[in-house]
């Protein structure tokens, strides 16, 4: 059968849905947050209400239990409205995995 790139319905949902937070949260601000050198707060707090942050920490910890792929698809949405504000949103798992991973 081979691998397959296609997108399950899910998996697809999922990429609308961050690429229309990219194109109506992100896009219309991203310039004056790099011109102010500002952290995005208020769009950081609506990506969390959405469920696209944590998106590779497992539930019981907190997170979305989401699979990489998955993680991939919203990274790569987020990217498109703005790679600075997207990178912020992600970036929190980078710590927390390997804490839960070995952490103590």
């Amino acid at each position: 059968t081979g691998l397959s790139f296609l997108l399950n319905e899910e998996q697809q949902m999922l990429q609308k849905m961050a690429r229309d937070f990219a194109a109506n949260e992100i896009i219309p601000v991203a310039e004056e947050y790099d011109r102010e050198a500002r952290f995005p707060d208020d769009i950081y707090q609506k990506a969390r209400e959405l469920g696209i942050v944590n998106m590779n920490i497992p539930a019981e910890y907190g997170g979305v239990g989401a699979s990489l792929l998955e993680e991939c698809i919203v990274a790569e949405e987020l990217g498109y409205g703005c790679t600075g504000i997207g990178t912020s949103i992600g970036t929190n798992a980078l710590a927390a995995l390997p804490i839960i991973i070995a952490g103590s």
